[in-house]
């Protein structure tokens, strides 16, 4: 079960974070603005994917005791 709610709450995550920079992209329409954004958002991006699978690996650890 966890795999699978960990596997979803990615996928949830990352087409959340496509549609923030979309609608960034069309309401802003300046190159620089956008890839400055871009490249911050990422960055914050993967430090919370990362995080968040530390905190999986380390529920899922504490589960299988």
């Amino acid at each position: 079960m966890l795999p699978k709610l960990f596997l979803a709450s990615s996928a949830i995550r990352l087409m959340g974070a496509a549609a923030v920079l979309l609608v960034y992209c069309v309401v802003v329409r300046e190159f620089a603005a956008i890839r400055m954004f871009s490249v911050i958002f990422i960055i914050f991006y993967l430090f919370m994917l990362a995080f968040d699978a530390i905190f999986f690996a380390k529920l899922s650890k504490q589960k299988d005791k």
